[in-house]
This record gives structure tokens, sequence and C-alpha cells, in this order.
């Protein structure tokens, strides 16, 4: 696949090495970006590169609320961090340095971009994600996808996911197939850092439906209150990804018992 190519401003790291992030076997890391070029100004990485994914939604979060959120060394200061776009998803996509090989990183992409492409097929979201090549951050690239990706901490959460899932550069043409891929990597056996296998047996079967129900858990709610705002920041980290959703974990009563068991 070729790819067109942009720039984005990388951001000025203050101490990414702090961070502390549950070991992650594919070694995808993600950012969020500013909106795209405007009058010659380039989009710029909003901050640091991270592994664990609920570190997006504490930085969605902190701009939504105009308030610092901080955890586990991960820090995002509105006004002082580029700001978030929330009218697409715009979010960088790539292996830790060390793990760079140019070639597979291209293979995961357009895996990546396969199934996240399928999802908003199946759930009629439009328009449908875009990658672009950032080409002066070495094998890094941007994907461009529609707002509702980013209108719930959830949806931030199911769309990492989908890309992380990648990884597996997974062969398939039709739900049926995907559904099959999905299920075989659940029931392999969990490695060390291994971390996709769980999550899939936690979510897999609800993937679509989290997609449907998404009007349902956005960060603004009918109120104009923002969603776990009231929340301290650790249980915000530890309850607003997909897995605690499906698993009816998140501490608000209307989304606890949102989704029934199935086998």
């Amino acid at each position: 696949m070729k790819f067109l190519s942009v720039e984005v401003e990388p951001f000025e790291s203050k101490g990414a090495e702090a961070l502390s992030e549950i070991y992650q076997k594919t070694g995808v890391q993600f950012a969020f970006t500013t909106p795209r070029d405007v009058k010659g100004v380039k989009a710029k990485q909003c901050h640091d590169w991270i592994l664990c994914r609920d570190f997006l939604n504490d930085a969605a979060l902190a701009q939504h609320v105009n308030s610092h959120k901080g955890i586990y060394g991960f820090n995002y200061f509105p006004g002082t961090n580029p700001p978030i776009d929330f009218k697409n998803m715009r979010i960088l996509v790539r292996k830790r340095e060390r793990d760079i090989k140019l070639e597979e990183t291209e293979q995961f992409i357009e895996s990546a971009l396969k199934i996240v492409n399928h999802f908003e097929v199946e759930s009629a979201i439009k328009p449908k994600t875009k990658a672009r090549r950032v080409r002066n951050i070495e094998g890094t690239f941007l994907f461009i996808g529609s707002s509702e990706w980013m209108d719930s901490p959830f949806m931030i959460s199911l769309y990492t996911f989908l890309i992380r899932l990648g990884s597996r550069k997974l062969v398939f043409e039709t739900k049926e197939e995907l559904a099959a891929r999905l299920e075989a990597i659940s029931n392999e056996q969990s490695t060390r850092g291994d971390t996709d296998i769980n999550y899939l047996k936690s979510t897999r079967l609800y993937l679509y439906d989290i997609i449907a129900n998404r009007k349902k858990y956005s960060f603004i709610k009918p109120d104009g209150k923002v969603l776990m705002s009231e929340c301290c920041i650790e249980t915000f980290h530890n309850s607003t990804g997909i897995v605690s959703l499906t698993n009816n974990t998140v501490p608000i009563k209307e989304l606890k018992y949102l989704f029934k068991k199935k086998q």
C-alpha cells in the first residue's frame, strides 16, 4: 500500500522515561495530535508517547474539564500541552524505537487500517479512517478518522485496541472470518506481556455492541457535565477501557450493567 505523507511536530518530552506502564509485548505506542496543518502550521504531537492506552483517556478528560490530569508519570496540562483535536480522531501510531522495522511496521499499519475500516463500515461510521506516513518521525503513521471515535473514552479505547490488533497481521475478508481469527487469538495461551489475549477474552463478543451503544457513554452527558469527571483520576484511568465496560465494572450505575453476558 502506498501512503501519502505528512509532517508532525514531535512533542518535547519532559519525562517519558518515568511513565509507569504495564509491559506490552506488541510495543505499539500512541499519541494524539492537534488538528491538521493550517496556513503552513504543522500539526503537533500533544503529549508523550504511551504504551498504556488509558493515558489517552486521561489526556482527553483533562482537555474536556480544562484542568491538569496526571497519573503514573503521565501528565497533560491544558494550555501548555498542544490541544487535542476532538473534531477528528488524529492519533500517531508507531512501534517503540527499538522495535522499528520499516517493512514489518507497514504490514502492521495496513492490517490495523483494514480492521478499523471493517468496524467503521459495519457500524456506519463515516468517514473511514485513513493512514498517513509521518515523514519526519521514523516509523510513525498518523491515523485520521471520524470524530465519533473521540466522543467517548470507551470509543478511544476500542479504536486503539483495534489498531494494536493489527500487529497480529490478521487475514480476513468477511465479518465471520474476522470473528474466527479473534476467537483463535482469545483461545491462545497467554504469555508475559501479551495482554491482548486476555482483553479479547472479555471483549470480542461485544466489539460491535460497544460501537452501537456509543451515545450512552459520550464524554459530554445530556446535562452538559463531563462523564466521570467527578471521579478521582485513578478511578477514571482504571475504569474507562473497554474491558471495564464489558465486564460491567464501570462505577456508574447506568453503565455498570449495560452489557449482558454472552457465551
